[in-house]
């Protein structure tokens, strides 16, 4: 439901990070069903790291560093972060737990000048557990987001 006037883009991850496109792009049609059928060709695997996600997140709207200078101007001004899984690290010989306030730290150092709103869409955080939704909570009340667990039963 994006307008055409927004731009976004779209970062997966799993024990690696990997993104929709270069650059954030606009919203038409076109780049929106393209953005469709990369999300229906994604296969669940690996771990979930969250950390790598939300660093390729916080470039794509700009930040390229821990700490940019007063006159940092976003690209972006919203991340909508899914996850199905608590914060692991990037090893991809087993997914380890990593813990949730390494990166809670880092986004607040990150969004400091930014004030990027981040909302959090847990899918089916039941059988993820409560590491997973503590973590998903804090991160969007950290951010000024909202906080959604979607397919529950």
């Amino acid at each position: 439901k994006l307008e055409k006037t927004s731009t976004f883009n779209i970062v997966f991850f799993n024990h690696g990070v990997q993104v929709f496109q270069d650059k954030m792009v606009p919203a038409t049609d076109d780049m929106k069903g393209k953005a469709d059928l990369a999300v229906l060709d994604l296969k669940a695997a690996g771990a979930t790291w969250a950390y790598g996600a939300l660093r390729k997140s916080f470039e794509f709207a700009g930040v390229t560093g821990a700490n940019p200078d007063e006159k940092f101007d976003p690209q972006a001004d919203t991340i909508l972060f899914l996850s199905d899984g608590a914060p692991t690290d990037d090893s991809m010989d087993a997914a380890k737990p990593m813990e949730p306030r390494v990166i809670l730290d880092a986004v607040r150092e990150w969004n400091r000048l930014a004030h990027l709103t981040i909302h959090t869409i847990a899918i089916d955080p039941r059988i993820s557990g409560g590491a997973m939704i503590r973590f998903m909570k804090l991160l969007a009340a950290e951010n000024n987001g909202t906080y959604t667990p979607i397919g529950a039963k």
